[in-house]
């Protein structure tokens, strides 16, 4: 999809783009940004401070940014400095006066990344996306969402809000809540048997150490566990949890050879990975749309890839996923016994 094919000439437009993670987001943008106007500068948000580190070092290759986490950019440097091409930043930083200060010197355009969590994380722990969002819109300008999981309550109020400005709503669905690339394998455990599931990962991470597996826990303490023990057994590990992504991040890259990824969903967003052969989640997440996040962490670069998940289940659902794991115990269990007589 080319960028020619956003309307970002009419001031007043607002574009949803709804597409598979992995599907090529940032070469999108390039591409807008190449077609645009060479007087247009574009304001780039996301919620996420990893994410807006990882797109600035990929639009930095080719274009002048500004990368800002911090009020940082209040500094009176910048106050007549040459504006770039994008200005990277997290929205509690956004303000009205730069805006103001740069929209008399460009025509502006705004770019809001994974805009699903501007509404559920505004309406929680982070009101100031709510806010920023709110106050994006009145602005009078062109903008971009971008996003891999935006429900139709969701897509009905965001059109709302753009309608309500006195904007456009156009809503380009190149697949929404899909996998781009779709699991070889989903094998579903009963919730109930977390430690044949538990016990299985470890017993394919010994078995298969050519193999990465990335395994997402519904705790912060389970991910220190699994890194204690697999620090135990010699294998190669690294572990994320919230606030720790962009330590991670500088670790991934100075150790490229881990075999286990461990972490709690704040990798289901954001953070490049390397190539992942086994993904495990292994609690029941409620909500499918940051099940999804997680899941297509996997399979990027068009690989096979298997997933194990945990799952509330009844019924003959539940019979047959039980099933599943006494199968996967026993072969468990049969092959620790065969290592034992081999000794």
């Amino acid at each position: 999809m080319g960028a020619t094919s956003l309307n970002y000439q009419n001031h007043s437009n607002f574009t949803l783009i709804l597409a598979p993670p992995g599907w090529g987001k940032t070469s999108m943008l390039l591409d807008l940004f190449e077609q645009s106007d060479s007087n247009k500068l574009w304001l780039f948000f996301s919620p996420l401070r990893a994410l807006n580190e990882e797109f600035n070092e990929r639009v930095k290759e080719k274009y002048k940014t500004w990368f800002f986490n911090s009020r940082a950019f209040g500094n009176s440097k910048y106050h007549n400095s040459t504006l770039p091409k994008v200005i990277i930043m997290s929205p509690e930083v956004f303000d009205s006066e730069w805006f103001l200060h740069w929209r008399k010197r460009k025509e502006i355009g705004i770019i809001i990344d994974e805009i699903h969590l501007f509404f559920k994380w505004g309406e929680t722990f982070r009101p100031r996306l709510l806010d920023f969002l709110f106050q994006s819109l009145s602005l009078n300008v062109s903008m971009v969402g971008l996003s891999a999981t935006v429900d139709q309550e969701l897509s009905q109020e965001l059109r709302n809000l753009v309608e309500y400005n006195h904007g456009n709503y156009e809503e380009l669905n190149y697949g929404n809540f899909q996998f781009l690339n779709h699991p070889k394998r989903k094998i579903v455990f009963h919730e109930k048997d977390k430690l044949t599931f538990n016990r299985l990962l470890l017993r394919m991470i010994r078995k298969e150490k050519n193999k990465r597996f990335l395994i997402f826990c519904q705790r912060r303490e389970e991910v220190f566990n699994w890194i204690n023990l697999l620090q135990k057994l010699g294998v190669k590990s690294l572990g994320a949890v919230g606030g720790s992504v962009e330590k991670f991040r500088h670790q991934l890259k100075n150790s490229i050879d881990n075999q286990v990824i461990v972490a709690t969903s704040c990798l289901g967003h954001g953070v490049n990975l390397p190539s992942i052969d086994y993904l495990a989640i292994n609690y029941d997440e409620q909500d499918y749309g940051l099940w999804l996040q997680m899941a297509t962490r996997a399979g990027r670069r068009g690989e096979e890839f298997s997933i194990f998940y945990c799952k509330k289940l009844s019924g003959i659902k539940m019979i047959f996923a039980r099933l599943n794991a006494q199968f996967y115990d026993y072969h468990f269990q049969l092959s620790k016994f065969f290592e034992r007589m081999k000794r």
